[in-house]
């Protein structure tokens, strides 16, 4: 129990660093991007949209509660559900701020394949979620 112990505060003093400073370039971001810069990429055509809002997600990783609030400002301003979905999705599962930390504790090799692949699904999922949503209302 005592080597267990061990292991998780020599973990932690690895992860802690890593953490602030994923925490630091997030806000850094938030502070140095204008707040309609998103919105006018996002004013382009339905698909370049898409594409766009998932790479934004990627970029601008967070929890998921925030990106409830930002998808309800897309949608007040006339941005598809198709768009804030894709964005949506990617915001919450790919992560290219925390990369170094997934490196680090999973491998390199995880963490690539795993960014990519929910980079890719993010598009299939936003399809199929508002695909239903509609069949539903």
């Amino acid at each position: 129990m005592l080597n267990l112990l061990k292991k998780v505060f020599i973990n932690l003093k690895i992860f802690l660093p890593i953490l602030a400073g994923i925490f630091l370039i997030i806000d850094l971001g938030k502070q140095f991007i204008p707040e309609n810069f998103i919105f006018e990429v996002l004013a382009t055509s339905k698909w370049m949209q898409i594409w766009w809002a998932n790479i934004l997600g990627c970029l601008f990783f967070s929890n998921a509660a925030q990106s409830y609030i930002l998808g309800g400002e897309f949608l007040k301003t006339g941005v598809s559900l198709l768009t804030v979905t894709s964005f949506m999705v990617s915001w919450v599962t790919v992560g290219l701020i925390h990369f170094p930390l997934e490196t680090n504790f999973l491998g390199r090799k995880f963490a690539i394949i795993r960014n990519l692949l929910s980079f890719i699904f993010s598009f299939g999922v936003a399809i199929l979620t508002v695909f239903l949503y509609q069949l539903i209302i």
